[in-house]
């Protein structure tokens, strides 16, 4: 625990996070290259999945982040609960409707993400 501690001190490691961010971008505007054709659409599947990996983990290393671990593993657990059980009951036939609700919740969360950010300043 003291190791963690010293790591976030490090304040190489905010430049580092920031990093990470500039390449999560460029890999999930790669991924948006990549599904735009059947062809290359595992590609632009990779780039997201590796893109999403780096985007939370190095999330974990903001400041802010330091005493949510228990928060964020019971939510991102639930997450997972909820979207297995849906990719379960789901027929290949309705596929696109799930899709389009499942962008209905991304757009409500940036929107409580941006609301969350503004009145924290």
């Amino acid at each position: 625990m003291i190791m963690l501690h010293l790591l976030f001190e490090n304040p190489q490691i905010h430049t580092m996070v920031e990093g990470m961010f500039m390449l999560c971008s460029v890999l999930f505007i790669l991924t948006l290259g990549g599904l735009s054709n059947a062809e290359s659409s595992r590609k632009g599947n990779f780039y997201g999945m590796v893109a999403m990996a780096l985007a939370i983990a190095s999330t974990t290393f903001l400041d802010s982040f330091r005493n949510s671990y228990f928060l964020f593993t019971l939510i991102f657990a639930i997450g997972g609960v909820i979207g297995l059980t849906m990719a379960i009951r789901v027929e290949m036939v309705h596929m696109p409707d799930m899709v389009a609700i499942l962008h209905s919740f991304v757009g409500f969360a940036a929107t409580a993400v941006g609301f969350a950010s503004y009145y924290a300043d």
